[in-house]
């Protein structure tokens, strides 16, 4: 970050103070861009009804982070720098409200879109003293000695905007599209002789937030609820909405189709809490992708070519009907549940195939011990070693093995299963062809 270098018994400038705080906004700004990127986001500026309920809305107080210039005009005596932008931060100190009148036509209604951008304001105008050369005791009123007021500070603001929509027969109307720079908040539909705004007037945009926690402290719970709606394929902003960990979708599907990821290395966690009997598939443009059930969380991965369920080898087995009052709980929640157990088993480190020759391995916080299982059938000859493999190679060394042998009848029956290393067991049986499990322990 740059810095003026002031020498002692020097004169001030305006240039110095102008300097360092020009220098120090464009310094958190790249901070800001390594930690979060340059793409839009908002936290705060939740849209609601005002109390007692009129026809307007309240815009709550929060944040907006967006690249802008570094200055469109002169700052003071610096000259304006319009050659390089950077991520600003523009803020609503307190809530404001926005009003959204009725359409005037009987059985019309109209869709406000609440907007918002950056803007830089220079404002607290004040008829400031400059020095006077002819009489130094007795300063000129403002500039020149003109007595105009002149702006002493630069603000860095939020803009909202109710855009209205064409009114049209209610149920037709349509919402308006973003001003470019903007990101949407809410859209509030407004019926003909409507007097009040309510809460179920009121439905939030889709735009990229963080949590109220903070982004930093959020970074990996920042969520983007984006609608995939329709029947046409969605792509996601490189720099903007991919970047989100949680990806909640939403939206009333009429169509097969996918959700477009980066061709770039990534992980997330995407949930699917669209209607409609149709399926969206996550993939990059030209690779393959897995499809997201509905009512279902899943935690994908990209290697910069193809997406990947991160989970399929540590699925949550889910619990049977009768766990439940009635079969449609089961089918709403143990997706979730799965979803939810998996993302933390994979987040702490876990790994696991829950199959008939399964493991779990547990994280190197955790010692890294590995629990196996499975089983096999006896050699076709008597007492004669038969090779196998564990499901996975234990990465430092087997420990303890327990066997059990299937025993139908009440004959007498020698078995062993001994280890050939890491990676697999010599089994010996003194009846030929007998089924056998086991479980074994290692790390």
């Amino acid at each position: 970050m740059d810095r003026p270098i002031i020498y002692s018994g020097e004169q001030g400038r305006s240039t110095d103070i102008l300097f360092a705080q020009r220098s120090a906004l464009i310094g958190l700004s790249k901070l800001s861009e390594a930690l979060f990127g340059t793409g839009t986001f908002v936290t705060g500026l939740t849209v609601g009804p005002n109390s007692p309920a009129a026809l307007n809305v309240i815009v709550q107080p929060g944040q907006i982070f967006m690249e802008a210039l570094v200055d469109a005009t002169a700052y003071g005596i610096l000259p304006a720098d319009t050659a390089h932008s950077i991520l600003k931060q523009g803020l609503l100190m307190d809530a404001l409200t926005v009003g959204c009148a009725a359409p005037v036509t009987v059985g019309y209604s109209i869709n406000y879109l609440i907007e918002a951008t950056y803007q830089d304001q220079d404002t607290t105008n004040v008829v400031l003293p400059y020095f006077n050369s002819a009489n130094p005791s007795i300063p000129l009123s403002g500039q020149n000695n003109s007595g105009a007021a002149q702006a002493t500070e630069r603000q860095g603001a939020i803009v909202i905007t109710a855009k209205p929509g064409a009114a049209a027969t209610t149920g037709t109307q349509a919402t308006p599209a973003l001003d470019a720079g903007n990101v949407g908040l809410a859209v509030v539909t407004v019926a003909y002789g409507q007097t009040t705004i309510v809460s179920g007037n009121i439905a939030a945009y889709i735009t990229p937030t963080i949590p109220s926690g903070g982004a930093l402290a959020n970074s990996r719970n920042a969520i983007l609820n984006k609608s995939v709606a329709g029947s046409a394929d969605t792509v996601l902003d490189p720099a903007g909405e991919a970047v989100f960990p949680l990806q909640n979708m939403t939206g009333a599907v009429t169509g097969n189709a996918n959700v477009i990821v980066p061709t770039a290395p990534g992980k997330w966690i995407f949930a699917n809490n669209t209607s409609g009997a149709f399926t969206r598939t996550v993939k990059t443009a030209a690779g393959a992708g897995i499809v997201v059930p509905q009512g279902a969380a899943m935690v994908l991965y990209c290697d910069g070519t193809n997406v990947y369920d991160a989970t399929s080898a540590a699925s949550v087995t889910a619990a049977s009907d009768s766990t439940y009052a009635d079969s449609s709980s089961k089918s709403a929640s143990t997706s979730w549940v799965r979803g939810a157990m998996s993302a933390i088993a994979v987040a702490a480190g876990f790994a696991a195939s829950l199959t008939t020759n399964g493991y779990v391995k547990f994280p190197s916080w955790l010692g890294g011990w590995i629990i196996q299982w499975g089983g096999d059938t006896g050699y076709s000859t008597a007492n004669t070693a038969k090779g196998g493999a564990w499901p996975i190679a234990f990465p430092n060394a087997f420990l303890a093995c327990a066997v059990n042998v299937a025993n139908n009848n009440t004959t007498a029956i020698t078995a062993a299963l001994l280890p050939s290393g890491v990676t697999g067991y010599q089994s010996y049986c003194s009846v030929a062809n007998l089924p056998f499990t086991y479980i074994v322990i290692g790390h």
